[in-house]
């Protein structure tokens, strides 16, 4: 990732308890904008207002973790691919979590993706989180082992791109 490609990662808890590790990973490149308990629709209000400000022009990538703490339902899909139709890059992580909507919100996140061609990547955090020992006894929240996995897996997102642009 260089230089020229600052991230905005707006996402949940999940997002927030992996900051360290994005922020030990990228430095000042990533802006990070997470909340305990924040729903996809409080998701949504806050890149309403980078778009709004302006300031979402500036990201190269914007990596989405929402659907943990309600689900993420297709209408609201729509929306962020709206709000994020002029930004080249945006990685999306799937959800990990132990609640009756976690389905639903990947079901919506994998078809969502699915449409948006080279413009988005999808994460599977779902899949690397399996492994209850990168996680708190939550089951839902990384630690510091699995906060490295979750940074590595947006580097890797990033530079597999293999040049696909805007």
């Amino acid at each position: 990732v260089s230089a020229s490609e600052p991230i905005l990662a707006v996402g949940d808890s999940v997002l927030l308890a992996a900051s360290p590790a994005l922020t030990a990973q990228f430095g000042t490149q990533i802006t990070v904008d997470a909340a305990v308990g924040r729903q996809v629709s409080a998701g949504l209000e806050r890149l309403a207002a980078y778009q709004a400000s302006g300031a979402l022009s500036k990201y190269h990538t914007v990596m989405i973790d929402l659907g943990t703490n309600g689900a993420f339902e297709t209408s609201q899909f729509a929306a962020l691919s709206g709000l994020l139709s002029g930004v080249p890059s945006v990685v999306i992580y799937n959800v990990h979590a132990d609640r009756p909507w976690a389905s639903t919100s990947n079901a919506t996140i994998s078809a969502g993706v699915a449409t948006h061609g080279s413009q988005m990547k999808l994460v599977d955090w779902n899949q690397a989180a399996s492994d209850p020992s990168l996680l708190y006894p939550d089951g839902i929240h990384p630690d510091s082992t699995g906060s490295r996995l979750y940074s590595q897996l947006l580097v890797n997102s990033l530079t597999s791109r293999n040049g696909a642009g805007p």
